[in-house]
């Protein structure tokens, strides 16, 4: 792991290295620290992720909803099935030898 030290000294070597080449680097305060654009990234990431969930929670549940819907309406709009008409009970059987006549 890389100790304060020798980042800034790896730092100071980098910033030397540009204005060889003619780039102008402002110095970095060290007394500054990045905590709020860390903050800013995280803030940013999970608002990301709550409108990439409630979008896709939107856009899954609108479909099955639909299929509902539609397939409450055909079940209003077709009539119920309808029942034949029980068959009458049959004449007793007057030869049969069963019946002891």
């Amino acid at each position: 792991m890389v100790t304060d030290e020798e980042f800034a000294k790896r730092e100071a070597e980098v910033a030397a290295l540009l204005r060889e080449a003619g780039i102008c680097v402002p110095p970095k305060d060290p007394s500054k620290s990045d905590a709020g654009r860390v903050d800013r990234i995280v803030e940013q990431a999970l608002f990301e992720a709550v409108v990439r969930d409630t979008a896709e929670f939107a856009f899954r549940s609108f479909g099955e909803t639909l299929s509902g819907v539609f397939s409450a309406l055909s079940r209003s709009a077709t009539p119920p099935p309808i029942k034949p008409p029980s068959a009458p009970n049959p004449p007793p059987n007057d030869w049969d030898e069963s019946s002891g006549a």
